[in-house]
């Protein structure tokens, strides 16, 4: 009851009056807001809640850096796990010849054994 009634008190005496002095900014911030949460896989509300008013308020606050960041990295996406053909062909090339090397010198063997 004391946490829900801190969240609401933020939201009452601090955004509130910011998005009606500075309507744009904080339109901006929430649209950055909320593209930077719904980046991640399980979207609750207790996530949204978290982040806007919880703990994730700094994030969010620098949220904008991270929307620039991503557009500055356009047009790769990170995908999280990426497999050997995502890769660009040279890429693949190094990290194919590095574990025929590795096979070829039995690192696995070698590494059970010095464990």
């Amino acid at each position: 009851m004391r946490r829900a009634a801190r969240q609401i008190a933020k939201v009452v005496f601090i955004l509130v009056p910011l998005a009606y002095f500075f309507p744009k900014i904080v339109l901006a911030y929430l649209l950055c807001g909320l593209y930077d949460v719904s980046r991640n896989d399980e979207r609750t509300l207790e996530l949204f809640e978290r982040y806007f008013l919880g703990n994730g308020l700094l994030v969010w606050l620098l949220s904008p850096i991270n929307v620039f960041l991503d557009l500055l990295s356009l047009p790769y996406v990170n995908k999280g796990v990426y497999r050997l053909a995502d890769l660009p062909q040279g890429h693949q090339r190094e990290i194919t010849s590095l574990i025929e090397a590795a096979r070829r010198q039995d690192v696995v063997r070698q590494l059970q054994q010095a464990a």
